[in-house]
């Protein structure tokens, strides 16, 4: 039993880390989250409410736009040959939990990709709605990021204020964005193998300038996705911290955090590599505090600014990790025999004991807010062999009931906070 004050051992031996994880086979265009969504979903009832009839209907007067003076940290201005076309209406308060989801819907390709506000929790309001220029990072309730090849645009909604940059172009397979801080005043961002030099450089921008602060090694020339890829990497609610998940092949993992430019924890591979599920993978940051939570192994460790990593979870193999608005509850999926998932929720304010939700067989949490999880009941679809059917579920950790969602997927949540999304 363990709740946040809760460690048990400590960290033995120096070690070393930094971030990012290749979550497809390698090609242009970055992405944030691990693979595509689910190709089997059920039609659901609730997620406890539709969205409000016409609330994506127009976008605000403002438009989408270039202002004088775009993003002076890598300035860079919206490509001619892009639109960044999603619309918004209605307001949205700076501290309303929000995420970015797909609605379901009958048609082939999926619903629209919609901002959900759930500052009633009761009626959510669907607030935004986005076209093919979709978001790569939701920094808080009143920005996203949007990308479109080495352009991206940090975009104030629901007023749709574009400020516009550009990653530098590298040799080698490109450069992939990792993360905006939530001041707005640095950029993460990574060469990926730049001249062949079997080598990711992680770059940290400010208004002071670009800075190259970790060389790690990638020896691979390109792979597909694995059951460990989580997010490049991702700053704390206060921006003060960044983490980075480097992930060419989970065999050579890197993990690293950083305090502006300074590294202050490295857990880097052996000189032999990582043994075989021995490598970090997985972090999640606490929404209420400067608290990192990360797979080492068998084990979920807790990083602390100013103190040592020490163990928090013993035994625990997690995948998904994802904590509430709040920082009240902490959700995550392990494997079953069975190889499908069960679901734990752990009251981090209280006992701190994890504890099995819905009678097993889910997986893919998020929260979406303080009290509502969302995530896919798993089952065997007896009719194709080594294949499970998926139906997404809403999950009240207060009440413990469970309903279904008229969310297929979800991308983004804040300020919940998740490995993946």
């Amino acid at each position: 039993m363990v709740g946040w004050g809760g460690t048990t051992r400590r960290l033995a031996g120096a070690m070393a880390g930094v971030v990012l994880v290749m979550s497809a086979c390698r090609g242009a265009g970055p992405s944030t989250t691990p693979g595509a969504s689910p190709a089997s979903t059920t039609p659901s009832q609730s997620e406890t409410t539709l969205p409000s009839a016409g609330a994506s209907a127009a976008a605000t007067a403002s438009g989408p736009g270039v202002p004088e003076g775009s993003f002076a940290i890598l300035p860079g201005r919206q490509p001619s040959h892009s639109f960044a076309d999603f619309e918004c209406t209605g307001q949205i308060g700076a501290n309303d939990p929000v995420a970015i989801v797909q609605l379901h819907s009958d048609i082939p390709n999926g619903g629209p990709l919609v901002l959900r506000d759930y500052a009633d929790v009761a009626h959510p309001r669907t607030v935004c709605t986005f076209g093919t220029v979709g978001p790569v990072q939701l920094i808080d309730a009143r920005h996203v990021v949007i990308g479109y090849d080495t352009a991206y645009a940090v975009v104030e909604i629901p007023e749709l204020r574009y400020q516009w940059f550009e990653l530098p172009v590298t040799p080698g397979w490109g450069s992939q964005f990792i993360a905006v801080s939530s001041g707005l005043d640095q950029i993460a961002w990574r060469s990926v193998d730049p001249q062949g030099t079997s080598s990711d450089y992680i770059h940290i921008a400010t208004s002071a300038g670009d800075q190259i602060v970790a060389t790690l090694r990638d020896t691979n020339e390109g792979r597909c996705s694995s059951p460990d890829d989580s997010r490049y990497g991702d700053y704390s609610s206060a921006g003060s911290h960044l983490y980075v998940m480097n992930q060419p092949l989970a065999s050579q993992t890197s993990f690293l955090v950083f305090e502006g430019q300074s590294k202050v924890l490295s857990i880097l591979p052996p000189a032999g590599d990582w043994p075989e599920g021995a490598n970090p993978a997985m972090a999640v940051w606490s929404p209420t505090s400067e608290t990192l939570l990360y797979r080492l192994g068998d084990d979920v460790w807790k990083w602390t600014a100013g103190a040592d990593p020490a163990v928090f979870l013993p035994g625990v193999r997690w995948f998904y990790p994802t904590i509430s608005a709040d920082g009240a509850y902490l959700a995550y999926a392990v494997v079953r025999a069975d190889a499908l998932h069960d679901v734990y929720v752990v009251d981090l304010l209280h006992d701190g004991t994890p504890k099995l939700i819905g009678g097993g067989r889910h997986n893919y949490p998020v929260f979406v807010n303080a009290t509502q999880l969302w995530l896919m009941a798993e089952a065997l679809d007896t009719g194709c062999a080594d294949s499970n059917q998926l139906t997404p579920k809403i999950y009240n950790v207060i009440s413990g009931q469970e309903a279904g969602s008229i969310i297929d997927w979800t991308r983004f949540a804040w300020p919940a906070t998740s490995s993946n999304w």
